[in-house]
C-alpha cells in the first residue's frame, strides 16, 4: 500500500472488488514505468494505463465495503 492510498483511504481491486493476483500487481507496477502514463487520465475514463492494463481499479475503501454488504444482505433475501 502506498501513502497516497493509505492517506485518500482507497484501495486496489480486480473486477470483483477483491484483492488483484500477484500477477495483475506486478503487471500494475511495471506498467507505471510507461513513459506518459500520468497522461492517461487526461481521457474520459480518467482510468491510468497501469490500471487499464493490469485490469484493476483504485476505489474508496469505505463505498467498496458498504456495496460489499448491501450486495451480501441483497444475497440473504428469501433465506431463513
Amino acid at each position: 500500500m502506498s501513502l497516497g492510498k493509505l492517506v485518500t483511504q482507497t484501495i486496489v481491486v480486480d473486477q470483483y472488488g477483491e484483492k488483484p493476483e500477484m500477477s495483475s500487481i506486478v503487471k500494475r507496477s511495471f506498467c507505471r514505468m510507461i513513459p506518459f502514463d500520468h497522461l492517461s487520465f487526461l481521457g474520459s475514463a480518467a482510468r491510468g494505463w497501469h490500471d487499464s492494463i493490469s485490469e484493476t481499479y483504485v476505489v474508496d475503501k469505505k463505498i467498496l465495503n458498504e456495496k460489499k454488504l448491501l450486495f451480501h444482505e441483497l444475497n440473504t433475501i428469501g433465506i431463513e
